[in-house]
């Protein structure tokens, strides 16, 4: 009850990876798929959960649109789950250890999101040793390391989603 599940969730060595949010909460769940699941998933069932952040009162996936129709998309880089929040901050989570390895803040903090999504939610895509994203909550393109530190940001041309990257462009 009360608990939305954000994006798809992504298979990788034999377990399940989803973004979930509970009272104010958004977590990272890593999930055993060989148990069955029945109405909820039982406590028994969750390997790891880890608390990426408290999502401001007015920004909670029940109270703002935004967030509940746009999905964070979990990318992966070797070790390195990219996790989107729509909530101003991007996390670089190091999969084996279920830690935060790095956060990037690409909306300023007291910014209040836009109402309706300024794109169209795409996952993370990783380009050699960069990240590349947009976030419905922010109005450019964004460039990082893996490590999270900003490489470049570019403002949207009334462009609607991020498609790819290729040879570097």
């Amino acid at each position: 009850k009360e608990s939305y599940f954000l994006c798809a969730p992504l298979p990788l060595s034999k377990k399940i990876f989803l973004l979930n949010e509970l009272e104010g909460q958004l977590r990272l769940m890593r999930v055993d798929p060989n148990t069955k699941l029945i109405k909820k998933i039982p406590r028994s069932t969750l390997e790891k959960s880890l608390t990426l952040m408290k999502i401001p009162d007015a920004e909670q996936a029940s109270k703002h649109l935004l967030r509940r129709t746009q999905p964070l998309h979990i990318a992966q880089a070797d070790d390195l789950l990219i996790c989107p929040t729509h909530a101003g901050v991007l996390f670089g989570v190091e999969r084996g250890k279920m830690a935060v390895r790095w956060q990037y803040r690409y909306r300023p903090e007291k910014t209040a999101p836009p109402r309706l999504p300024l794109w169209q939610a795409a996952c993370p895509i990783v380009s050699k040793d960069r990240i590349v994203f947009t976030a419905a909550d922010a109005p450019d393109i964004h460039c990082i390391d893996l490590d999270g530190k900003k490489q470049w940001i570019a403002p949207a041309d009334k462009d609607l989603y991020l498609a790819t990257v290729h040879d570097g462009v």
